[in-house]
């Protein structure tokens, strides 16, 4: 499984609107990187991000995302794409399909991931008021329940992470305005959605931080913004060392 700086299936995300699922007729025909993706119950999300790595986001005509690549940590080229139905969403990718159960808020509140030849395991989801993540916990049918991720917030931030036992904590010291929506959980949070994190794009993992983060534990983010006070990059540093590089294009 990936660590506090590394994908396995990948992604992003967001701000609320009011759209329910829709993926069948025309609606499948794609756009790339014209229309902001919108989620799949009452509580939705949208971002206007139309690249990230140089590579664009794909939306159908209801500006549901149906493909998202990303690349550059580690693990090469990743494609995940979504298809839509009433209460679920569908994510697939070489090799693993996941399916994710939505709930009356929006959001996946149970997937289900299964690699080829392999059998199926879960994870659930829970969310707060303001509809952030709170907590992810794996299962399979042989073990139950083997491995849960606890997000506390202080004020819609991030600033701690427990998994397992294991905590850490990140910092807002410039306290930069979330505007661009922007949600790495594995990347900047080291919270392991292992095939899952794409889907923060496709509007069903919840809402986003208040502000972007500039430390943890063990490294140091960099963010630049452009004029609209938009991210263009995201550095992170593991002491003086340059660790992960994304690039946005808005």
């Amino acid at each position: 499984m990936s660590n506090t700086f590394k994908l396995i299936c990948v992604s992003l995300t967001l701000a609320s609107m009011a759209l329910g699922l829709a993926a069948c007729g025309d609606d499948n025909e794609p756009t790339t990187g014209t229309q902001p993706p919108t989620g799949s119950g009452e509580t939705t999300t949208e971002i206007g991000i139309k690249a990230i790595n140089g590579n664009p986001l794909t939306y159908n005509k209801a500006g549901q995302l149906i493909s998202i690549t990303l690349e550059g940590l580690g693990y090469g080229n990743i494609t995940s794409n979504f298809s839509y139905n009433e209460n679920t969403v569908t994510m697939t990718e070489s090799g693993c399909s996941t399916v994710f159960e939505i709930g009356e808020n929006g959001f996946a509140t149970k997937a289900t991931i299964t690699y080829v030849g392999e059998p199926p395991y879960y994870c659930n989801f829970t969310y707060n008021s303001d509809g952030q993540m709170t907590s992810a916990t794996y299962s399979n049918d042989v073990d139950g329940a083997y491995s849960t991720t606890i997000i506390t917030y202080t004020n819609g931030d991030i600033t701690a992470v427990i998994t397992d036992d294991v905590e850490n904590n990140y910092g807002y010291e410039n306290n930069i305005e979330n505007k661009g929506k922007i949600m790495f959980f594995d990347t900047i949070y080291g919270i392991d959605l292992d095939a899952m994190q794409a889907a923060y794009f496709a509007g069903i993992l919840g809402n986003p931080t208040k502000h972007l983060p500039t430390s943890s534990n063990y490294s140091t983010y960099v963010w630049k913004l452009n004029e609209d006070s938009l991210p263009t990059k995201f550095t992170s540093y593991y002491g003086n060392a340059e660790d992960n590089v994304l690039t946005f294009e808005w």
